[in-house]
């Protein structure tokens, strides 16, 4: 995908042959209600205040925490500030479903992740 040129040099000179899915794009149809069909569906931008934010990812949190296994609570804290992408994928994806596209919302995102780490370390040391 992408344009000519966007490909690693590397992986390049491993393959025998390549070709760019830019020209085939068109076949492909996401499934209806599949994540990318939901993805790549243009959603408004969140009018949600920090505060909104805030509390969904202290939901998330908990309900996390509640599920979460000794091992991937250490693996999460070992990885401190940074949250798993899988992770923060999931917490991303409950808080844009209650207040919607955070995407141009760097403010918003930050807000939800510090949120998720206070919640995190009220639990952990509680």
């Amino acid at each position: 995908m992408g344009a000519p040129g966007n490909q690693s040099r590397t992986l390049l000179a491993e393959v025998d042959r390549s070709c760019y899915l830019d020209d085939i794009a068109d076949l492909f149809t996401p499934a209806p209600g599949s994540t990318l069909s939901l993805a790549t569906q243009a959603q408004p931008a969140s009018t949600a205040a920090p505060d909104q934010v805030r509390r969904s990812a202290r939901d998330f949190a908990t309900t996390w925490l509640a599920r979460a296994a000794e091992e991937e609570l250490a693996d999460l804290r070992a990885v401190r500030p940074q949250i798993p992408a899988s992770l923060d994928a999931e917490l991303l994806r409950v808080v844009q479903s209650e207040h919607g596209d955070l995407r141009a919302r760097g403010e918003l995102r930050r807000a939800a992740r510090d949120a998720f780490w206070a919640a995190v370390d009220t639990a952990t040391t509680a």
